[in-house]
């Protein structure tokens, strides 16, 4: 594999990718964090990943070439010296006979042997060169550079030459002998092996980065997996579809997350089933409304056409007995059934009216009403019904209210006499602040009040007439233990805004 220096341009920006940086270095600064919230979720995890690990590789690479770098330039320090005290020593007994010819190829082969070594040469205490290793002549820049600035003995330093850098050094050869004898250790080598490591490291690094691109990608995947399980669920429930349960085998934070969703989905599904029957009761009451409207309509036409009708056919006969009459006596005695005729009519059309709605209900109140309504109920039905009011002291509540809750009232009266075969039957009224509060107990059989078909149309159009009003209803029974109904409305009704 073909491995190349580092270099920024190894960051490859898609086309998109450099037009939505253009748009975001010109855009104010308040519309950045609409940017990043605007970024797919994968993308936020797999950039995260990406950009952490180049952000340590790049850290790590500089720090490792400075690091090298600084040990690179001790170790040829070192290493040029103790080469120039290894070559003097070995010249020093030819040095001493005088023999340049074997200085010359001892320098020779050392280079020629140590691919580092750039030259070596000996001179005398004159600063003259005696011999050298080089094979055109001596550079004279060489010995003016390696002459002036740094005399014997000196600590090896670094040259620039045309052919790179060269740590240039001296060893003299001892006692009795002057002169010395100087190397120049070149520095490519070291450098190539420096850059043939950190290309390994950067192929590493790569390798590394390819790697966390795949786990990010996996990690994204388990993530987003389902986080869009959930969003098609959400997207079904919006349309209706509570019947929807996202089946995952996550046990993390977003197993927690698709439990909890289930069970809103499961709550929603309950609550949608228990619209769906208030919405069939409702129905079925509004149909029992209009249907008892329309029998209410038939039953007073039936009445006003078999009783008023058949009154009015009477008084009409009594008016042309009464044209016939011979005497006085005769006259006065139609006279008399005629008024009695007019007066029982009379009273059956005020029970009609009062069936439709009592006019003491708006005439004298709630509590006048239903004390009226009470009596004819003991009269009528041989039951034992008493009231206790409490905190009325002359007031009256709203007309709406009060109609309100004499029907209320009614309708627990008439379900203790048709279902519950109560014996006594207790109403209680009391007000308090700006509220009603009522109960009707009765002694019944009672009912299991858990049971949702047992509570009849009757029950549910007292709850919604208290809910109508802002108000609250509850039933409490059992069986073989009678029944309470318990309602309170507002005393008087708020204003629709």
């Amino acid at each position: 594999m073909k491995v190349t220096a580092w270099s920024p341009r190894m960051l490859v920006w898609s086309v998109d990718g450099l037009r939505r940086l253009g748009r975001l270095l010109r855009a104010p600064a308040q519309s950045l964090p609409q940017f990043f919230l605007g970024v797919p979720l994968r993308l936020k995890i797999m950039g995260m990943a990406v950009g952490l690990i180049m952000i340590f590789a790049g850290f790590t690479i500089v720090r490792v070439h400075n690091n090298l770098t600084a040990t690179m330039a001790i170790q040829l320090q070192n290493q040029s010296q103790l080469l120039a005290v290894e070559l003097s020593a070995h010249a020093r007994e030819s040095v001493l006979i005088d023999d340049l010819y074997g200085l010359t190829n001892l320098l020779k082969n050392a280079v020629h042997n140590r691919p580092a070594l750039r030259y070596a040469f000996i001179v005398d205490d004159a600063g003259h060169v005696l011999c050298h290793s080089f094979t055109g002549g001596f550079p004279g820049d060489l010995l003016r550079l390696t002459g002036k600035d740094n005399p014997w003995g000196s600590s090896p330093r670094k040259l620039l030459t045309n052919e790179g850098a060269v740590w240039d050094a001296f060893a003299p050869f001892g006692p009795g002998i002057a002169g010395g004898l100087r190397v120049g250790l070149a520095e490519a080598p070291s450098r190539r092996e420096n850059g043939e490591f950190l290309q390994s490291l950067l192929a590493n690094t790569m390798a590394v980065f390819g790697l966390a691109i795949i786990c990010s990608g996996i990690l994204t995947w388990l993530i987003m997996r389902p986080i869009k399980k959930l969003v098609a669920a959400t997207q079904s429930i919006r349309r209706g579809d509570f019947n929807i349960q996202v089946v995952d085998a996550a046990k993390d934070e977003v197993g927690q997350l698709i439990d909890a969703f289930n069970s809103m989905a499961r709550q929603l599904k309950k609550a949608q089933a228990e619209r769906d029957e208030k919405e069939s009761i409702r129905k079925e009451f509004l149909q029992r409304i209009i249907a008892t409207q329309e029998g209410e309509r038939k039953r007073i036409a039936r009445e006003l056409h078999d009783q008023s009708g058949q009154a009015l056919a009477s008084f009409m006969l009594e008016l042309k007995v009464l044209e016939r009459a011979e005497d006085r006596e005769q006259f006065l005695t139609g006279i008399t059934r005629l008024r009695s005729a007019i007066t029982d009519e009379m009273d059956a059309l005020h029970d009609l009216a009062v069936e439709l709605r009592p006019s003491v209900l708006d005439d004298m109140g709630l509590l006048a009403a239903l004390d009226r309504y009470l009596g004819d109920f003991r009269n009528k039905f041989k039951i034992n019904a008493t009231m206790v009011n409490l905190g009325f002291e002359g007031q009256r509540p709203d007309v709406a209210v009060e109609t309100c809750v004499y029907r209320i009232i009614q309708e627990a009266l008439t379900n203790a006499v048709k279902h519950a075969m109560a014996l006594e039957v207790k109403v209680i009224l009391e007000w308090r602040g700006d509220r009603l509060r009522g109960g009707v107990e009765d002694d019944g059989i009672g009912f299991d009040a858990c049971c949702s078909h047992a509570a009849g149309l009757g029950l549910y159009g007292m709850e919604e007439r208290s809910l109508l009003l802002g108000g609250s209803f509850s039933m409490q029974s059992a069986p073989g233990e009678g029944t309470m109904v318990i309602f309170e409305v507002p005393a008087v009704r708020k204003k629709a805004q």
